[in-house]
């Protein structure tokens, strides 16, 4: 990256071709989500229902669910089982327009 200020441009780049995205909560999560990339927020002493990122592919795992407000609370179990969630959600959807406009290289072929 040739400039700091390239790094929220290059992330979000990425981000529109990932399965998903796992963040704490942050502006991470954020910005995957405005690309369309699933989101897994893990969160801590903040509101997930105020402060969640603002998209319908959004799943939690939130340390008051197990009594706690502090991240490291969360079972690593969890975030595990709800990415798996994430992966079947997006097994089942189809290619993102991303991968679909993406040309595939073609082989090399010898003529003559």
């Amino acid at each position: 990256v040739a400039d700091k200020g390239d790094v929220p441009w290059l992330f979000h780049a990425l981000a529109a071709r990932a399965l998903g995205c796992v963040a704490i909560e942050s502006g991470i999560g954020h910005l995957a989500a405005t690309s369309g990339c699933p989101v897994l927020t893990i969160c801590g002493p903040t509101k997930i229902a105020q402060w969640r990122a603002a998209t319908p592919r959004s799943w939690t795992a939130d340390a008051r669910e197990f009594g706690s407000r502090r991240l490291a609370d969360v079972p690593a179990a969890t975030v595990i089982e709800r990415a798996d969630e994430i992966i079947a959600y997006m097994d089942r959807m189809a290619p993102p327009a991303a991968f679909a406009a993406m040309a595939l290289p073609t082989p090399l072929t010898r003529t003559g």
